[in-house]
């Protein structure tokens, strides 16, 4: 039925009924009406705008198209398409018929073809029509900010600025993500056209929604209620422009001002109280502050240092604090010591509060393993681990999920496990359920499947995947299809052994071929698991439904990518668009708006480029720069007022790799504005970061360095020596040794705590180590140090060859640590559970010690990161071993050995019906699995 034949109220229902399909809607296109009557489009824009937020990049400009055709053929009975002459030159060729493909879009199935013969147009439209008038401005809405940019300048002035002072013109612009910064800008220029000055458009700037962020050049002179009003317009933007702005408002509301820590202020200031200094943060009132936290909510992230002296203020030289006050502190609470932290005074409700989960969101990792401590206190291990909530989830040691003891299914969905909590959880349930019952998987029932989590049930071994009797396929089928499998790496012998129980669950022993369509999407993400050669062997429906849920893989195994690259080179004289080009080269992007930045057009034509050593940076540049100033030259940074350094000092020392001369430089500014390191406080520590790499390892020693500025600042790329030297100089500050230290203190000495000798390794408590292992996931120590975290490793998990998945995953880095004989005792089983991060720090001898199936174990993800020392050192079945894992190549099941023969009854694919069948799929793909 076409939507001009039917009654107003049944196209209302069907519009309304569409809406939640838009919403969830699977494929990249949609099948829109070519034609539609002017009351019907209204019904169906504004169902499209309600559903803007949940619709593809793609799916927002084929809309917005689909609105510009229609508003075209509607006023002005004219196509951007080529007209009758061009045409009939086409009709002269001889017809070429291609399968019509159906998808779950609504709306008709015409092609464009036939679209195009029911518009009745007969003449070309001409090139500069201007067709964006009052009506399709606001038909369009949200689908504006997907223009292209000569369409902005198609609708007359006088519409645009009567659209601007209408009430649609905010909500068109307001939760547009993604809107090009160059269409925004030309927006905004055209609208502030509409206004005789600056002044006057500067009141109406609350029209603007996201076009705000983008008006950077206010007056001059705006009076305090117009600096107010800005001021909140701009909250949500983000900008380095708008922040320079933000800046610039902020201050001119602090000079404005009588008193400059009044309550009244702080509330006016909004979010830009991100933009005041610690030491003017803490010169309001504890009741404005509070205000303000309870305000601003979420929306604002304090700088550490403003957290830190915010936290101080909020405590008053307290010691202790309860659970109830931390939660209302905000994002003020990773400037809270982590010592205090692990004496909260907690009740036994707080962890079923929304407030813990916000403030533990904001917490470094030091300060969550803190707070685990102190809720242990008040509750056991089995509710922690069921109500804790996923921030704190995920720095729950395996020592504590194992005393939870987790087997129900309320108990374990519904939470963000990483990989080493789902292998432990699933590891404990399956070994409980084989004691009640020997053999429990070969005769385990209906109702006893559908018992098992499905988060553990995809970790179930192979051997017992393989045994699941016929009888539990009904229930097995539907938990595959719910199934979440990334907590299974990419190479887990689970993922082959699902598939196939599936597939044989489906098609009764082998027959691919007379898989439905219906059927293979019970497969759900098991069908991002198919190989291509099983794909070859399904009917054209079924692989069409196939490739259709492929496009939505969070991971494509690369045997599809070489696959599809075949089909696609016996294409490529039919496609009309070439493969997506390699990403730019983003440093290089950096690098050259980091010189225009600093030589402005005007400086340019005033001076030769080879005296950009002259700039001397700013506060204005250096702000508006932010991880670009690490493209300042050493003489340029000498140059640097300290008043600059000063003013600047944490957005410099946010940048974690600057060369040695740049921090010699920086050092240099330092000491020129707060004396010797001797002088120096914890609060100049904390602002300088990553520049404290610039000190000798003398003067890291004698830095006044906590533990909580030690995680602060372990992103730095310090050097060995430097390592060794802060770790000595936190100990002796803070009088403790190796063995004081407990899990909180490892966890939060991030990267420092490679700074300890084998001695201090050696006095380190074995309990504590366990506890806080799986915190220390991204720590790289030297070889020798993680040796001999390796045999601390032993002591708490006992020999490398009786380690689990589990273990292997929670052990991250160290695991580089064992020697040739260690890791060849592994189980094959638990290398692609390795940490990515490890693989290139074991040493080529030991990782030639691997044998063929270990390597094939590895799976792509880890086998890529294989280094060139590291397969030179292999041999010839190794190497080959090695690449199987990296092209995710696998036996094929004895089920399905070979492709059936065309006598069999199974229809022989080739590429040509691949081609004639798959083409519109294999443009949707294309962008997506040659990634």
């Amino acid at each position: 039925m076409r939507g001009d034949s039917m009654e107003p109220e049944d196209y209302d229902g069907m519009v309304w009924a569409a809406k939640p399909l838009l919403q969830n809607i699977l494929t990249t296109k949609m099948n829109l009406p070519s034609t539609i009557e002017r009351p019907r489009m209204a019904i169906m824009m504004k169902m499209l705008k309600e559903v803007f937020g949940s619709l593809s990049e793609e799916q927002r400009v084929q809309v917005k198209d689909w609105v510009k055709k229609q508003v075209i053929q509607m006023h002005f009975n004219c196509t951007r398409k080529p007209t009758s002459s061009s045409e009939s030159v086409a009709a002269q060729k001889p017809p070429t018929s291609r399968p019509k493909i159906h998808d779950h879009s609504w709306g008709n199935n015409e092609t464009d073809d036939e679209e195009e013969k029911d518009m009745n147009v007969t003449k070309r439209c001409p090139p500069r029509l201007m067709w964006l008038k009052m009506e399709a401005l606001k038909a369009m809405g949200p689908y504006l900010s997907r223009l292209r940019l000569d369409d902005v300048s198609s609708s007359p002035k006088d519409e645009l600025c009567q659209f601007f002072n209408s009430s649609q013109f905010k909500p068109s612009f307001s939760e547009v993500p993604g809107m090009k910064p160059f269409l925004a800008r030309t927006f905004l220029q055209r609208v502030q056209e509409c206004s005789s000055d600056k002044m006057e458009f500067t009141q109406h700037v609350g029209r603007l929604g996201m076009l705000a962020c983008f008006y950077d050049d206010p007056p001059m002179t705006m009076s305090t209620n117009l600096t107010k009003h800005l001021l909140s317009e701009l909250s949500d933007c983000n900008n380095s422009r708008i922040k320079r702005l933000k800046k610039h408002l902020v201050r001119a509301l602090m000079s404005s001002s009588m008193d400059t820590a009044s309550p009244a202020l702080l509330r006016d200031l909004g979010s830009g109280a991100t933009m005041l200094s610690p030491d003017e943060l803490s010169k309001f009132p504890v009741s404005a502050i509070k205000e303000a936290l309870t305000t601003l909510g979420s929306r604002v992230r304090w700088r550490w240092s403003q957290a830190k002296q915010l936290a101080k203020k909020l405590l008053g030289g307290r010691k202790e604090v309860s659970g109830e006050e931390l939660m209302s502190m905000g994002s003020v609470v990773r400037g809270l010591p982590t010592s205090l932290l692990k004496t909260v005074h907690f009740t036994q409700d707080i962890l079923g509060k929304e407030g813990l989960n916000n403030i533990t969101n904001e917490m470094s990792k030091g300060q969550r393993k803190a707070v685990l401590e102190g809720l242990h206190s008040v509750v056991n291990a089995s509710e922690l681990v069921q109500k804790a909530p996923d921030p704190l989830l995920s720095s729950v040691s395996l020592h504590t999920l194992v005393k939870a003891n987790l087997t129900s299914l309320d108990q374990i969905e519904g939470k963000h496990w990483n990989r080493a909590h789902v292998g432990c959880a699933a590891r404990k349930l399956f070994t409980k359920l084989e004691k009640v019952r020997p053999g429990y998987f070969h005769n385990i029932t209906k109702e006893e499947l559908d018992e098992i989590p499905t988060l553990l049930l995809i970790h179930l071994p192979p051997r017992k995947v393989k045994v699941l009797p016929d009888s539990v396929c009904p229930v097995f089928l539907d938990k595959m299809k719910e199934a979440n499998l990334s907590s299974l790496p990419p190479g887990a012998p689970s993922r082959p052994a699902l598939t196939q129980r599936a597939l044989q669950c489906l098609a009764n022993g082998g027959n691919i071929s007379g898989l439905s369509s219906e059927e293979v999407s019970r497969l759900g993400p098991l069908l991002c698991e198919l190989p291509p050669y099983l794909l070859s062997l399904m009917a054209p429906e079924a692989l069409n439904a196939s490739l259709q849920s492929m496009a939505s893989c969070p991971q494509t195994h690369p045997r599809h990518r070489s696959w599809l690259k075949e089909v696609l080179s016996d294409l490529k004289d039919t496609l009309s668009q070439a493969p997506v080009s390699p990403p730019p080269d983003l440093s290089a992007l950096r690098k050259k708006l980091f010189f225009l930045s600093i030589n402005p057009p005007s400086a340019r034509r005033k001076r030769e480029v080879d005296s950009i050593n002259d700039t001397v940076p700013t506060v204005e540049l250096i702000e508006e720069l932010s991880e670009d100033n690490i493209y300042w030259t050493p003489a340029q940074l000498e140059k640097m007022t300290v008043e600059t350094f000063t003013s600047t000092v944490e957005t410099l020392g946010a940048i974690p790799d600057y060369s040695t001369d740049q921090l010699a430089m920086l050092k240099e500014k330092a000491t020129q504005a707060w004396g010797p390191v001797t002088h120096m406080n914890e609060s100049v520590v904390i602002q300088l970061g990553c520049v404290s790499q610039g000190f000798s390892d003398t003067d890291l020693e004698q830095l006044p360095i906590s533990l909580d500025t030690l995680e602060a600042i372990a992103h730095c790329g310090w050097n060995e020596s430097q390592i060794k030297a802060v770790w000595n100089g936190f100990a002796k500050h803070s009088n403790l040794t190796a063995g004081d230290l407990g899990a909180v203190e490892i966890v939060a000495l991030n990267q420092f705590i490679c700074g300890l000798s084998s001695d201090d390794i050696g006095q380190l408590n074995v309990d504590a180590f366990k506890e806080a292992v799986n915190s220390m996931d991204d720590v790289q120590c030297s070889l020798l140090v993680t040796k001999q975290f390796k045999e601390l490793a032993v002591a708490a998990f006992g020999q490398p060859s009786n380690w689990t998945e589990a273990d292997v995953s929670t052990l991250g880095n160290i695991m580089a640590g064992l020697d040739a004989a260690e890791l060849g005792s592994l189980d094959p089983s638990v290398f692609s559970f390795l940490s990515k991060s490890s693989i290139p720090l074991i040493p080529a001898d030991n990782f030639a010690a691997l044998s063929v199936s270990q390597l094939d174990a590895l799976g792509p993800d880890n086998a890529a990161m294989v280094t060139n020392a590291q397969r030179a050192a292999m041999g010839a079945a190794q190497r080959a071993a090695l690449d199987n894992a990296q092209t995710g190549t696998r036996a094929e099941p004895q089920n399905y050995t070979s492709p059936p023969t065309p006598e069999s009854g199974a229809p022989s694919l080739s590429i040509e019906g691949v081609a004639a069948f798959m083409k519109p799929f294999l443009f949707l793909l294309l962008g997506f699995l040659l990634l």
